[in-house]
Parts: C-alpha cells; sequence; structure tokens
C-alpha cells in the first residue's frame, strides 16, 4: 500500500508527500527493528531469571545437603565414640555386644558430599547471561562457584581415599547375613568371634579411627558448604532458614 502511495506521488512529482512517504517508511523500519530488540532483551531476561531461579535452587540444595550430612556424620561419630568407650572395658556384657553390633552397620557405608554444580557453573561460563548479570552477582557467584569447587574436589579425594581402606566388612571376624529389613541395605553383618576378642581386633580399632577421622573431615566440609550456601543466597535476596544443627565436640 506505502508503495503505491509511493508511486503515485512520484508521477505526479509531489516531492512532499514522497518525502513524507519515505520518513513513514523509514520510523516504521526503526519501530519494527525496536520491537523486535525490545523482544530479545525480554526473552534474554526472561532466561536470565530463569537460570537465576535454578541458581537460587541449587544453593538452598546444597544448603539442606550440607545440614543432612552434618546430622547423620555426627550420629556416626556418636557411634564410633559409643563402640570405642565400650572396647576399653571389652567385658563380656551382652548389652555391649548388641550395641556393637547395632552401631557398627550404618558404619559400613561412606557418606559423601554429592554437592550440585551444574547451574552455577551455566550461568558464569554461558556468554549468554553476560549482559544481563551484575557485576555485584557476577562476583558473588565466581566467588560461591571457587569454593563449591574446592569442596567437592576435597570430598572426592576423602572417598576415594577411604575407598582405598579395608572396609570392615572385609574383615574376616565378620561374616554377612540376609538383613530382616532394607534399611540395612540387604546385608548385615554378624561376629565369628566373641566380643573379646573383636574389640582387641587391630584392623577393626583401625576402621573405627578411619570412619572418625573421616567424618570430622566432611562434617568440617559440610559446614564450609553450608556457609557458602547461605551467604550466597544473602547476596541473591533470598533468606535462607535458620535450621537447628547438632552440637558435637570430637
Amino acid at each position: 500500500m506505502i508503495l503505491r502511495s509511493i508511486t503515485r506521488h512520484v508521477r505526479d512529482q509531489n516531492w512532499f508527500a514522497v518525502g513524507l512517504d519515505f520518513v513513514i517508511v523509514v520510523v516504521g523500519i526503526l519501530i519494527a527493528f525496536q520491537i523486535s530488540n525490545w523482544n530479545a532483551a525480554r526473552q534474554d531476561n526472561l532466561i536470565y531469571a530463569q537460570a537465576r531461579v535454578r541458581v537460587i535452587e541449587e544453593a538452598n540444595a546444597n544448603l539442606q545437603l550440607s545440614r543432612d550430612v552434618i546430622t547423620r556424620l555426627s550420629e556416626q561419630q556418636e557411634m564410633v565414640l559409643d563402640i570405642v568407650r565400650d572396647f576399653e572395658t571389652c567385658g563380656a556384657d551382652d548389652d555391649a555386644a548388641e550395641g556393637f553390633m547395632r552401631a557398627v552397620q550404618p558404619l559400613r557405608f561412606i557418606v559423601s558430599l554429592e554437592l550440585r554444580q551444574e547451574a552455577i557453573n551455566q550461568m558464569l561460563r554461558s556468554d549468554a547471561f553476560l549482559d544481563n548479570i551484575t557485576p555485584e552477582d557476577r562476583a558473588q557467584l565466581s566467588l560461591y562457584a571457587r569454593r563449591i569447587d574446592r569442596i567437592a574436589n576435597n570430598s572426592r579425594f576423602s572417598d576415594d581415599f577411604q575407598l582405598t581402606r579395608k572396609q570392615v566388612h572385609d574383615n574376616p571376624i565378620f561374616k554377612r547375613t540376609l538383613a530382616g529389613d532394607f534399611s540395612s541395605g540387604l546385608l548385615q553383618l554378624a561376629l565369628t568371634v566373641s566380643y573379646e576378642e573383636a574389640c582387641q581386633d587391630h584392623a577393626l580399632n583401625r576402621f573405627l579411627f578411619d570412619r572418625l577421622e573421616n567424618a570430622i573431615y566432611i562434617v568440617g566440609l559440610a559446614r564450609a558448604l553450608e556457609q557458602a550456601s547461605r551467604e550466597v543466597l544473602i547476596s541473591l535476596g533470598q533468606s535462607p532458614s535458620d535450621a537447628p544443627e547438632p552440637e558435637y565436640t570430637p
């Protein structure tokens, strides 16, 4: 339609009308470009907002993971210490033997810090977010990424180290039998020697020391993860919950 109008005005040599039509065309093109840019910017902002939500969800997940690990390993430390205290007397008390067998079952399993890093890495490594992220957010998220990366590496190193140590179920003083419930991992341990012999077994005592030392180390990593996750959530305008934690002093 505008083309026909321009053609008619040229034929009539109405140059003012031609100029006006030209201005209308240029303005229309500029408006179309501006609308396209607005839509693109809006889409970019939406994508960034969604990515930011995923980072917040990831930090909250790491916060909850750290608290769960602290709780589980604090309980594990108490189990180990209870066994060690009973081993000091090494008596033939039935309660001590039964308590030892109950406590040693969960000590077979290594508690790891399987923290999440995918969202934070995507946010920082993708060029799509460079124009959206503020310098303050980038600084806080970069710091958080470095901290959790260091925690993850240390946790993997600890897990690998523990796997090189002789596991309690490989000790010949134990045999494995079918468990009465699934919480024991289908199998549970039973002694092939007396309780008095077990408490003097060097390999068992070394295993208990390893578990205690590892628990203390991983709890330290979990507390560092908790602090880092809380701080980044606060910097992103969130209010992380203050869940009670078990108090433990090794």
